[in-house]
């Protein structure tokens, strides 16, 4: 839409607000004018109206200006209260998910997860989010992980990062060390210029008493890498090797 097509939305937006000063529509859809002529404190403004007028249809764009203002509170009230009145709604859930987790909520992540396993069935989109929970807790065991890997690769087969992770999982953990090695052979031939997944495979063949393809590897790892941060680690992997 140019900006002549804005003038005209606009003034008919404005006209109306005249005549219906309090009508969520019209404070929505002046709030998304406002947004894409990137006025960001006009276009709040009236989202919040909006949202005000009527909490379950028009909480989307008054929520997204909350999490950009990094309101965490204030968003986490809205989404819970968005899953309240819109239960059936995978968008709703999703934001709440959005929210829980730079909170740290990973109880309310996860019931957001399961929410939107309700509606739509299990995705990878869902399964990855599972995996980020699980991580990111300190109180998770290394076997639990373990469902966790698997539904996400049933999922999404292809998925590079979880196969080099699971890989390097199984390395540390006393795992089946030549799937390992086949999952991160995978995960290079998807990437095989990362320094991580380079890493990865030269452990694995280490353990597997490989040293001479491992040093490669991990050298190869640590040229790409140079400085950057990851180079303790393969430094480590690096120095285990005689």
């Amino acid at each position: 839409m140019d900006r002549g097509q804005y003038d005209r939305a606009y003034y008919l937006l404005t006209l109306c607000h005249t005549i219906l000063p309090e009508d969520g529509k019209t404070l929505e859809y002046l709030g998304i004018i406002y947004d894409a002529l990137k006025q960001k404190d006009e276009a709040a403004s009236f989202f919040t109206r909006a949202y005000a007028c009527s909490p379950r249809e028009f909480y989307r764009h008054h929520l997204n200006y909350l999490i950009e203002a990094k309101n965490w509170d204030e968003a986490f009230r809205v989404a819970k209260q968005a899953t309240r009145d819109n239960d059936d709604d995978p968008d709703a859930w999703n934001s709440l998910l959005q929210v829980s987790m730079p909170l740290g909520d990973y109880k309310t992540a996860t019931q957001a997860v399961d929410a939107i396993d309700r509606i739509l069935g299990p995705s990878r989109y869902t399964a990855l989010v599972r995996y980020e929970i699980a991580i990111r807790q300190p109180k998770t065991k290394p076997k639990d992980l373990i469902p966790i890997y698997e539904s996400v690769l049933e999922l999404d087969p292809d998925n590079a990062l979880i196969l080099n992770n699971y890989a390097f999982f199984l390395a540390t953990h006393k795992g089946d060390l030549n799937r390992a090695e086949q999952m991160s052979q995978r995960a290079i031939q998807m990437q095989p210029e990362n320094p991580s997944f380079l890493d990865t495979y030269g452990w694995i063949l280490h353990l597997k008493k490989q040293d001479i393809l491992a040093k490669f590897y991990l050298q190869k790892a640590l040229t790409i890498i140079g400085d950057q941060p990851g180079n303790i680690q393969i430094r480590k992997h690096l120095g285990k090797i005689k």
